[in-house]
């Protein structure tokens, strides 16, 4: 069957990197996603999504989570410390 989709924007995104990505076709790229989605609905909302974790070589005791605080807090120490050197 012949037929013309129009794709948003996003989804065209998608269906480039998966073609550049698999070197297939546009016909071919698009039907293999039309068959894994309406073939297996489950298995497309399974995908586990790779999110990289890193090392930070941080001391014990240090949160990374409140790094800001710190610098903010050292900061305004320099701040005041300044303040109180002007003449």
């Amino acid at each position: 069957m012949r037929s013309t989709i129009t794709l948003e924007p996003d989804v065209q995104r998608l269906v480039e990197r998966t073609m550049n990505r698999n070197k297939k076709g546009f016909k071919e790229t698009v039907n293999a996603a039309i068959r894994r989605g309406l073939s297996d609905p489950k298995r497309v909302a399974s995908v586990v999504a790779e999110v990289p974790s890193f090392r930070l070589g941080l001391m014990p005791g240090i949160d990374p989570q409140r790094l800001n605080t710190a610098l903010d807090d050292a900061l305004s120490d320099d701040a005041s410390e300044a303040l109180r050197k002007q003449p």
